[in-house]
This record gives C-alpha cells, structure tokens and sequence, in this order.
C-alpha cells in the first residue's frame, strides 16, 4: 500500500504576534486553521497537514512573557518555518498532487513604485517578519511547473489607502499598516527563485493588479479586494475570519 500523501496543506493562523506591541492581535485567525485543520483529518484522502499557529498564553498562565506564544519555536509562523515547508512541499511533491495554502492573520502591502503607485502584497508573521508576495508566488509557480494544482485562501486585507465603511460592528480588521521598521527583521532575499529559471528580479512582485492573471493549475481566493480590509466577526463557536468560516 502506498503510504505516500496526494494531498499537502500548509495552514498558518496568527492572532498573537509575538514582539510587536504596534500590531493589534487577532482573535479568529486560530480558530479558522484549526476548523480547516479538523476538516482535512476527516477526509479520508491521504493529506499531509502542517499548521502553524501563534496563540497569546492565557492571563493565568504566569511561567510565560505577555511576548510569548504557547506554541513552540518549531510551530510558530515565522517566515523560516513557512519557507521550510513551502519547499518540502516542492521538493517531496509529485505531478498531480494537490497543495492547499490557507493564511488567516494580518496581511498589508508595500509601495514598490511610487510613480505608478503599484503595490505588493505582504503578509505579517510572527517576530516582525513579512513573507513578500513575490516570494509567495515564485512558491506557486515552482509547484505549478511539477503539475501540481494549488488552492491559495488569504484571509486577510491587502490594503492601507482605502478602508471600507460598512464594517461589521465588533470585528476585529485583518490590517495592519506597512511598517518599514519591521524591514530590519525581514528577508528580502527570495528562497525560491535560485531553482527557478524564469526568474526574472524586473518583474518579481506579486502586485495588487497582476495576482489573479492567467491563473493556470491554481486557485486564490481572498477575503476582499486590493483596496478593502477583511474583518472577522462572532459566529456561534467564537470569533472567525468571513472568508474561512463560510468557505469550509
């Protein structure tokens, strides 16, 4: 019997971001990766399921810092963790296999051209650190290229300049603004373009305008639109992110 899996799922939830007193912390982002994550263990299908989560420890819990998470090094959602998967995922991955990618947390963006005002999505992990679009889609295409068909689910806003006024009152936004300090705890350097031929630096950000183009073997779904925030809001088992409590 063939043991290996077909499936693969990457689920990353942050509602406590460690070392970041600026960023408000979430409280939905958890839940929605661990709903997901009790989902995919019912399915009968053969799926490799890795979820990385940063959870505020409670008040009573007096052995840990108001900094720390109760989650440990190994599956907090830092940027190396999330690389390090991405490219198991890669590497261990075969033609037909199928990737699913969901992240529930903060999500802004960065201007990268001033003069035409285009800007690339970056999603905030734990300890200060971004995963940049661009790098994010060099991933997708790597997995694409080995014929395997993706669902990437972004919970999360993707913008700063306009902000929607018809929020849901009570709920928590999936924004942060773009902060250039957290820069100096960031990686610009792209892990997943040193095995990628078409690579090319000129055309390397994910943008809010080309995302969703000429998708091929994959799927994005994501909360809002490039210019509207995301919230989360009550339901009936606790707070959630919109998007992931009625997609599954």
């Amino acid at each position: 019997m063939n043991n290996q899996p077909t499936h693969w799922a990457l689920l990353i939830g942050i509602n406590h971001y460690i070392e970041s007193n600026d960023v408000k912390p979430l409280e939905g982002a958890v839940p929605d990766v661990v709903a997901f994550k009790e989902f995919l263990q019912g399915d009968s299908t053969k799926t490799d399921i890795t979820i990385l989560t940063s959870t505020k420890p409670s008040s009573a819990d007096s052995s840990t810092s108001s900094f720390d998470s109760i989650e440990d090094t190994q599956h907090l959602p830092t940027r190396d963790n999330v690389v390090r998967h991405l490219k198991r995922i890669i590497e261990s991955g075969k033609p037909g296999h199928h990737v699913y990618i969901h992240f529930s947390g903060h999500g802004t963006r960065r201007k990268i051209d001033e003069k035409s005002k285009t800007s690339a999505i970056a999603l905030l992990l734990v300890r200060n650190q971004f995963l940049f679009g661009e790098h994010l889609r060099n991933a997708l295409k790597q997995m694409i290229d080995k014929k395997m068909t993706v669902m990437l689910v972004l919970d999360c806003c993707f913008s700063d300049s306009v902000l929607r006024t018809d929020r849901i009152v009570g709920a928590e936004i999936r924004f942060t603004p773009y902060n250039t300090a957290f820069e100096a705890y960031s990686n610009f350097e792209n892990p997943f373009h040193l095995h990628d031929p078409t690579y090319n630096s000129r055309d390397s950000n994910m943008t809010m305008k080309d995302q969703l183009l000429d998708p091929s073997g994959y799927t994005i779904l994501t909360a809002c639109g490039p210019h509207d925030t995301a919230s989360e809001f009550k339901a009936s088992d606790g707070r959630r992110g919109a998007l992931s409590y009625f997609l599954l």
